[in-house]
């Protein structure tokens, strides 16, 4: 996280798009060739191991690609991936619980959901994301 808020403080400001993903190594998608150079420029720099893909890559497999069911969605994905992007580096604790809650009252509100079923909607997402965690070992460092 400390390397995201260098890059974003001194390079990514400069995109509008970028957006990262911890996979668990970080993925960085730029949308502005300038600033892509001027990380690798920074990387290479600090001798930090990377390499580059095409992304989305629809027309060919890629790594970490976009699926080609994904191509009529990818535009305001990348939106809503740099506005996540610039939440997570903007805001402190208590921001980021309130940006949370309201992103997720946001997409069952507008699906049409009622209290209750915005409440057990999020209840059944939680429980699976636990069934699925019980797989993963965590440790902390």
């Amino acid at each position: 996280m400390k390397l995201m808020r260098y890059l974003f403080k001194e390079f990514l400001l400069e995109d509008d798009l970028f957006h990262y993903f911890f996979e668990p190594e970080i993925i960085i998608r730029f949308s502005n060739p300038k600033v892509l150079n001027n990380v690798k420029k920074y990387l290479e720099k600090k001798e930090y191991k990377f390499f580059t893909y095409d992304y989305p890559g629809f027309d060919k497999k890629a790594f970490y690609g976009a699926s080609k069911l994904d191509k009529s969605i990818y535009a305001p994905l990348m939106h809503l991936y740099h506005l996540h992007a610039l939440a997570v580096l903007l805001f402190n604790k208590k921001q980021m619980k309130w940006y949370t809650n309201r992103t997720i009252h946001c997409l069952y509100n507008m699906r049409g959901f009622d209290y209750i079923d915005e409440v057990m909607a999020a209840t059944e997402y939680a429980y699976g994301y636990a069934k699925v965690d019980k797989k993963y070992d965590h440790k902390k460092a």
